[in-house]
């Protein structure tokens, strides 16, 4: 997704390189610092897609903000560090040895001086120790500006809350992950997403975008429910994209993700079925079993799913979410200049993301 500018987009890669070395204290691993390197070319692996610190300048420039300054840049870089913090820690609690096909955080800190993969996990949780509190520090920046000091709390308190509610995501997310399927229903999953995957990659940043650009409390609640319904949409047709690309090792079935379908496909079902569900789930996730078998149990459980219409099910949730974004878009508290871009955007990601 690309929202800015050419010229936008370089200065904010170009800020986040060099903040993001400053406040780690990253020098070269020739230096003899091969921690502090290492976390800090993860966190700016080019392969990532800076969706969140380009919401951050996006909402700023649409919410009437004349030009990226550093404060600005600051506080996008913040969420982009905040981001890779989640990622650390979320690789390590899925046993995930791959992050946008180069070794997860924890598997390259193994390699520093010959370390075994245990110390490499407990380098991973102290090194997404360090990316939060470097984004800390980006998003304290704000505090130092004397043209944003009367947004300084409004914004922490703001960073602050998404940071907590993303963490409550997280632990709901794990323990959902093990709940009986009889105990999970569609709620309860999608506040989960709401939680997890909405607050901190659309809410958050946008939120910081329109904070710095002045706008109002009735404005950032709209902007709010934009965020919301978008996120969880966005992580609904995750749910759907995952089950129909092959099968890997990482697939929501093979993890034994709640996902909405699975839930939807065994609220609808008959008892028989839900014992077939419950069985075939059982299977894909039973780590002593060989790889093959439980790939072919994960195949059953996906036929299972297309034939109980839950995907079908699922897509019209994913629809009705976008509806209430663009509605929360319309609404009058939201400035007119801000309301536009807000259609665009939804339009945008409608053609580009959500077919």
């Amino acid at each position: 997704m690309q929202l800015l500018s050419a010229d936008h987009q370089q200065r904010l890669e170009a800020h986040l390189h060099r903040r993001t070395r400053e406040v780690l204290g990253a020098r070269s691993a020739a230096e003899g610092d091969p921690l502090r390197s290492t976390v800090a070319d993860y966190a700016l692996d080019r392969t990532g897609k800076r969706v969140r610190p380009q919401l951050v300048c996006w909402t700023a420039l649409a919410g009437g903000v004349g030009d990226l300054d550093d404060v600005l840049l600051d506080v996008a870089a913040g969420w982009e560090l905040f981001h890779a913090f989640l990622l650390a820690h979320d690789d390590i609690i899925d046993q995930a040895g791959v992050r946008r096909s180069r070794p997860s955080l924890h598997k390259r800190l193994a390699t520093i001086d010959g370390q075994t993969d245990l110390t490499g996990e407990h380098l991973g949780i102290v090194a997404g120790d360090m990316l939060f509190a470097a984004a800390m520090r980006l998003w304290l920046s704000v505090t130092r500006c004397s043209s944003q000091k009367s947004h300084a709390k409004t914004l922490l308190e703001t960073t602050g809350r998404i940071s907590m509610e993303t963490g409550v995501g997280q632990a709901s997310d794990i323990v959902t992950g093990r709940m009986p399927l009889d105990r999970v229903t569609p709620e309860l999953v999608l506040d989960g997403y709401r939680d997890k995957t909405a607050a901190y990659t659309f809410e958050g940043p946008m939120l910081s975008g329109a904070i710095l650009a002045g706008l109002d409390a009735k404005a950032c609640d709209c902007l709010s429910q934009f965020a919301i319904a978008i996120g969880q949409a966005y992580q609904v047709h995750n749910d759907l994209l995952d089950l129909a690309t092959p099968l890997h090792e990482g697939s929501d079935l093979l993890q034994g993700k709640r996902t909405l379908p699975l839930v939807y496909a065994f609220s609808d079902a008959d008892d028989a079925t839900r014992q077939t569900l419950v069985a075939l789930l059982n299977a894909s996730t039973n780590t002593d079993a060989a790889l093959s078998d439980r790939q072919a149990s994960a195949e059953s459980l996906r036929q299972q799913l297309g034939d109980a219409g839950a995907m079908t099910r699922a897509r019209s949730t994913c629809a009705a979410l976008l509806d209430t974004a663009a509605e929360a878009a319309r609404h009058c508290d939201v400035p007119a200049s801000l309301q536009t871009a807000l259609s665009e955007l939804l339009e945008q990601l409608r053609v580009g993301y959500f077919r």
